[in-house]
């Protein structure tokens, strides 16, 4: 049965609660067909787990949802509990949510901060990442070098960082996605900006990325340099000087002709 976020609310919310009741994991990941475990520590609530609700809220509909599955949540036999367990088994796409804990005490309720389930499909393909690094000419002298590292294809928790010539930096993580039903197009981005002289020095700027499972995987992009002078304009400029020639090469020859002939 449904029931809308603030009309099941004010039927168990009476005064106001104080009691500090702490949920983990606050975010997991988990792919269709897989397991979780999400708790609920009752601080100073120490009471039974029976008393203890578990709720869904999904803001695509702004439903808050009693939620049942087919893993009933653990509690003991005998005495009071401290922390109660709510597994979730064959987990499909449509679980996905921010789940709250209530411990019911009368005519009050105590809620967790929430613990929020991402469910996704299988992985199509490995993990890979991509880096986004400025193209020749748009790091000017004395400025700065912007680097985005895209991860793509992981499914569980991963720290992302950046190995620049030795030395680690943090740059700002978030993650998006292109589906809301598609692994596939789940991405971990992680962007840093570096100083231009360090960029244009040619170091190494490595991204590595580590999993919840001990997965570690990394990419590693420079700028080409040689002598000071990028191989992109080296390129571009003897081309210039090559066509220049080739040009020059013609009219004399077209000259030596016309003065044969006269």
């Amino acid at each position: 049965m449904r029931l809308l976020a603030f009309g099941f609310l004010s039927s168990l919310i009476l005064p106001a609660a104080e009691a500090v009741v702490v949920q983990y994991p606050p975010l997991v990941r988990a792919e269709v067909g897989g397991s979780v475990n999400l708790s609920c520590d009752l601080g100073d609530l120490t009471r039974f787990c029976y008393t203890v609700m578990w709720l869904r809220f999904q803001s695509e509909t702004s439903v808050l949802t009693p939620y049942t599955n087919q893993s009933p949540a653990s509690h003991g036999s005998a005495g009071a509990e401290k922390i109660c367990n709510f597994p979730i088994s064959n987990l499909q796409a449509s679980d996905s949510g921010t789940y709250y804990c209530a411990v019911v005490n009368g005519p009050v309720a105590h809620f967790g901060n929430g613990s929020t389930l991402v469910v996704k499909k299988h992985s199509l393909g490995p993990p890979s990442i991509a880096i986004l690094s400025p193209s020749a000419g748009e790091v000017q002298s004395g400025g700065s070098a912007t680097l985005v590292c895209l991860v793509f294809g992981v499914s569980e928790q991963a720290r992302v960082y950046w190995d620049i010539a030795g030395s680690v930096r943090h740059g700002l993580t978030d993650s998006g996605s292109g589906d809301s039903s598609e692994s596939t197009s789940d991405f971990i981005r992680n962007q840093i900006t570096i100083p231009g002289e360090v960029w244009s020095s040619g170091a190494a700027c490595t991204c590595v990325v580590e999993t919840e499972s001990g997965r570690n995987m990394s990419k590693s992009v420079t700028k080409i340099e040689h002598g000071g002078v990028d191989f992109s304009l080296l390129q571009m400029r003897s081309l210039e000087i090559v066509s220049f020639l080739t040009a020059v090469i013609i009219i004399i020859a077209a000259m030596r002709c016309v003065s044969k002939r006269n």
